[in-house]
């Protein structure tokens, strides 16, 4: 197995669409926390998995 290294990017700014399903829903909510500044997530899933992800 060979090992790569990922320099992290300074800034990333635009629009992407996904679906609404629960595993994109919490992955936007993670990147978005991790995000600097604000962030706008829409047609996010309702279920309590995703509701507990904010939560945190």
């Amino acid at each position: 197995m060979s090992i790569k290294n990922i320099s992290p990017i300074t800034r990333v700014k635009g629009e992407l669409t996904f679906g609404g399903d629960k595993s994109v829903s919490h992955r936007a909510v993670i990147f978005a926390s991790m995000a600097e500044g604000g962030s706008v997530i829409k047609n996010i899933s309702t279920s309590e998995d995703v509701k507990s992800t904010i939560s945190v």
